[in-house]
Protein backbone atom coordinates (compact mmCIF):
# COMPACT_ATOMS: atom_id res chain seq x y z
CA UNK A 1 0.00 0.00 0.00
CA UNK A 2 2.76 2.26 0.56
CA UNK A 3 4.67 2.15 -2.08
CA UNK A 4 1.87 2.57 -4.52
CA UNK A 5 1.98 6.36 -4.24
CA UNK A 6 3.37 9.53 -1.90
CA UNK A 7 1.73 12.71 -0.46
CA UNK A 8 3.61 15.41 -1.67
CA UNK A 9 3.51 19.14 -0.73
CA UNK A 10 4.18 22.67 -2.64
CA UNK A 11 6.95 24.96 -2.32
CA UNK A 12 5.95 25.92 1.49
CA UNK A 13 2.90 24.61 2.52
CA UNK A 14 1.36 22.10 4.28
CA UNK A 15 -1.99 21.45 3.03
CA UNK A 16 -2.66 18.34 1.90
CA UNK A 17 -3.47 17.96 -1.70
CA UNK A 18 -6.31 16.15 -3.39
CA UNK A 19 -4.29 13.60 -4.74
CA UNK A 20 -3.19 12.38 -1.96
CA UNK A 21 -5.97 12.03 -0.11
CA UNK A 22 -7.23 8.48 -1.60
CA UNK A 23 -3.86 6.85 -0.52
CA UNK A 24 -4.52 8.47 3.04
CA UNK A 25 -7.94 6.41 3.10
CA UNK A 26 -6.66 3.41 2.69
CA UNK A 27 -3.98 4.07 5.09
CA UNK A 28 -6.28 5.07 7.53
CA UNK A 29 -8.82 2.41 6.97
CA UNK A 30 -5.82 -0.33 7.19
CA UNK A 31 -4.92 1.43 10.67
CA UNK A 32 -8.55 0.80 11.72
CA UNK A 33 -8.46 -2.59 10.91
CA UNK A 34 -5.11 -3.50 12.65
CA UNK A 35 -5.09 -1.36 15.68
CA UNK A 36 -1.90 -3.13 16.81
CA UNK A 37 0.06 -1.51 14.29
CA UNK A 38 1.33 2.06 14.28
CA UNK A 39 2.82 4.74 11.84
CA UNK A 40 4.97 7.44 12.84
CA UNK A 41 4.69 10.09 9.80
CA UNK A 42 7.94 11.78 8.78
CA UNK A 43 7.61 15.02 7.29
CA UNK A 44 10.97 15.88 4.34
CA UNK A 45 11.30 19.64 2.84
CA UNK A 46 13.75 20.51 0.05
CA UNK A 47 16.33 22.72 0.44
CA UNK A 48 15.00 26.20 0.08
CA UNK A 49 14.99 28.72 2.87
CA UNK A 50 15.84 28.69 6.22
CA UNK A 51 17.23 25.12 7.65
CA UNK A 52 14.92 25.73 11.49
CA UNK A 53 11.89 27.07 8.90
CA UNK A 54 12.07 23.69 7.08
CA UNK A 55 12.05 21.81 10.02
CA UNK A 56 9.01 23.68 11.03
CA UNK A 57 7.70 23.17 7.83
CA UNK A 58 7.84 19.33 7.53
CA UNK A 59 6.03 18.93 10.92
CA UNK A 60 3.62 20.87 10.05
CA UNK A 61 3.00 18.88 6.93
CA UNK A 62 3.71 15.37 9.03
CA UNK A 63 0.83 16.84 11.36
CA UNK A 64 -1.58 17.49 8.75
CA UNK A 65 -1.41 13.70 8.10
CA UNK A 66 -1.82 13.09 11.68
CA UNK A 67 -4.84 15.16 11.88
CA UNK A 68 -6.08 14.30 8.81
CA UNK A 69 -5.79 10.46 9.79
CA UNK A 70 -7.06 11.18 13.35
CA UNK A 71 -10.31 12.87 11.87
CA UNK A 72 -10.93 9.27 9.93
CA UNK A 73 -11.20 7.79 13.32
CA UNK A 74 -7.71 6.31 13.46
CA UNK A 75 -6.39 6.51 16.99
CA UNK A 76 -4.17 9.37 18.08
CA UNK A 77 -1.58 6.57 19.75
CA UNK A 78 -1.67 4.36 16.24
CA UNK A 79 -0.04 7.91 14.59
CA UNK A 80 3.05 10.20 15.54
CA UNK A 81 4.55 12.67 13.50
CA UNK A 82 8.36 14.44 13.31
CA UNK A 83 9.71 16.56 10.72
CA UNK A 84 13.70 16.15 9.44
CA UNK A 85 13.31 19.37 7.04
CA UNK A 86 15.91 19.07 4.31
CA UNK A 87 18.50 16.56 6.38
CA UNK A 88 16.86 13.32 3.90
CA UNK A 89 16.67 14.17 0.11
CA UNK A 90 15.61 11.17 -1.96
CA UNK A 91 16.66 13.38 -5.65
CA UNK A 92 18.68 16.25 -6.37
CA UNK A 93 17.97 19.46 -5.03
CA UNK A 94 19.70 21.31 -8.03
CA UNK A 95 16.35 21.03 -10.11
CA UNK A 96 12.71 22.01 -9.57
CA UNK A 97 11.86 17.96 -10.07
CA UNK A 98 14.12 16.88 -7.51
CA UNK A 99 12.86 19.24 -5.50
CA UNK A 100 9.60 18.44 -5.43
CA UNK A 101 10.21 14.70 -4.95
CA UNK A 102 11.97 16.30 -1.89
CA UNK A 103 8.63 17.66 -0.29
CA UNK A 104 6.99 14.47 0.85
CA UNK A 105 5.63 12.65 3.58
CA UNK A 106 6.88 8.86 4.31
CA UNK A 107 5.53 6.43 6.57
CA UNK A 108 7.23 4.04 8.64
CA UNK A 109 5.15 1.11 10.46
CA UNK A 110 5.76 -0.44 13.63
CA UNK A 111 3.58 -3.25 15.29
Amino acid sequence: LLSDGGIQFETGKADLASAGLPLLDQIGAALLRCASFTIRIVGHTDNTGDENANIRLSEARAEAVVRYLTDKGVSAGQVSAVGLGAAAPVASNDTDAGRSQNRRIEFRVSQ
